[in-house]
């Protein structure tokens, strides 16, 4: 039997989900966050600003788990966000332009939207994994359309449309294709081919392309016609990137130097948000108030230049990855930092790793640290991340009485400071400037 997409239980499109659940990103245009933020982070457009998207993410969870039906999705949620002044039209501020704009906020009809794109998303990603994994023994798809009065013309003329798992037009036509897209995929053997009478399509319609442009990252896209810009790509490909990303990222600290730097740099932008999870995660528990465990997050790794920088004066570090342990993280939160005016936002520890990814500059003092100088969230002021090299981190093995010495590249602490505190004679630029 050929095989559909929403036949089976969605366990790896509950795994995606989750996987979002430590990294809930406010935005306020759907343009705001593209393909490959989207498969790792949960968003909700026009939500900045507003403490809802926790409560948006824990009911799509539950409806993806199937528990909740569309009815009951949208009962839950309602009168949350009528509270929480997150419904109807109103005027608020686009924080991109700060601009006051009238914006349609929560309704039936963009819950709708959410629960139908979350879920679809989510399922067609999952099933994507479910395709790769039997591709020997059924290595085609069938493109298939609900065909009524509410499909798209272009979808209409790929209904019926077979092709193998790996052919190109899987890379950005597999469905869902657009807003309410109701189309989908069933995956096929060569004996389900000569059952039904089927044959492999020759010929791919093509409508052309339209030239997008993103007006909120200046991105500019050529969009094959018929699909929704946001939906030009293939949910399940970038979930596989994401997750491989991540266990990249959780495996720097056991790779060599030259081989964390060179594996994060190819691949720098889903690093970045791969590392972001666990990052909140350990966030979320100092936050909540729970005492440092001795644990320990990558965050990122030294970049190729610095690290040929510090070989080229003698300091290579045994380890190129970078750590954040929970307890430099404690006292980087820490209420005496705050009340200086010293302490960084949650927002850029939160980001640190995209700051480690392309800082301002990036300078070592002369007592051997090195220094990440970026642009603070909220003031005129410079913050810099001190990352010492070497450091030996101390840990008890697991059952053992023995404790067991690393030496690896960890962020000591981060700390707003004036832009003359970090010019002078005591510091040597290895990139970028102030």
């Amino acid at each position: 039997m050929p095989v559909k997409p929403f036949g089976l239980p969605p366990l790896e499109a509950i795994k995606l989900i989750k996987a979002k659940g430590y990294n809930l990103k406010e935005s306020f245009d759907w343009r705001d966050m593209w393909a490959s933020d989207h498969a790792a982070a949960f968003t909700v457009a026009k939500s900045a600003g507003f403490d809802i998207l926790d409560d948006i993410y824990k009911s799509v969870l539950k409806a993806q788990e199937g528990k909740l039906t569309y009815k009951q999705f949208v009962a839950e949620l309602s009168p949350t966000l009528m509270q929480k002044g997150w419904w109807g039209r109103k005027e608020v501020v686009d924080p991109a332009t700060g601009e006051v704009v009238d914006v349609q906020l929560g309704s039936a009809r963009r819950l709708k939207t959410i629960y139908e794109t979350n879920l679809r998303t989510a399922q067609a990603a999952g099933k994507w994994t479910q395709i790769q994994a039997l591709k020997r023994e059924r290595p085609f798809l069938r493109y298939c359309c609900i065909v009524d009065a509410r499909t798209r013309e272009e979808h209409k003329q790929w209904h019926g449309l077979i092709l193998p798992v790996d052919h190109p037009f899987w890379k950005d036509h597999y469905p869902p294709n657009g807003w309410h897209c109701r189309c989908y995929v069933m995956q096929l053997s060569q004996a389900d081919l000569d059952r039904y009478g089927w044959k492999v399509s020759t010929v791919v319609p093509d409508f052309g392309k339209t030239v997008f442009r993103n007006e909120r990252t200046g991105e500019i896209l050529a969009v094959p016609k018929g699909l929704d810009p946001a939906f030009a790509n293939n949910a399940g490909i970038i979930g596989v990137e994401v997750q491989s990303a991540r266990a990249l990222g959780r495996n720097l600290g056991n790779m060599n130097p030259q081989l964390a730097s060179a594996a994060t740099a190819a691949s720098a932008d889903f690093v970045a948000k791969a590392l972001a999870p666990d990052l909140r995660a350990m966030y979320e528990d100092i936050e909540s108030g729970a005492h440092a465990r001795g644990r320990k997050t990558v965050v990122g790794a030294l970049r190729p230049e610095v690290l040929q920088w510090l070989e080229a004066h003698g300091a290579a570090p045994q380890s190129g990855a970078i750590t954040l342990a929970d307890k430099q993280l404690a006292h980087m939160m820490r209420d005496a930092k705050a009340a200086k005016g010293t302490a960084i936002s949650k927002n850029d520890v939160l980001n640190l790793p995209n700051i480690l990814a392309s800082p301002k500059a990036i300078l070592r003092d002369r007592h051997g640290a090195i220094l990440y100088v970026f642009d603070s969230t909220g003031d005129d002021r410079k913050s810099k991340v001190v990352v010492e090299l070497d450091y030996k981190w101390s840990q008890r093995e697991e059952g053992m009485g023995k404790k067991e010495i690393t030496s690896l590249t960890s962020i000591k602490t981060a700390t707003r400071v004036s832009e003359n505190n970090l010019k002078g004679s005591h510091y040597e630029v290895i990139s970028g400037s102030i």
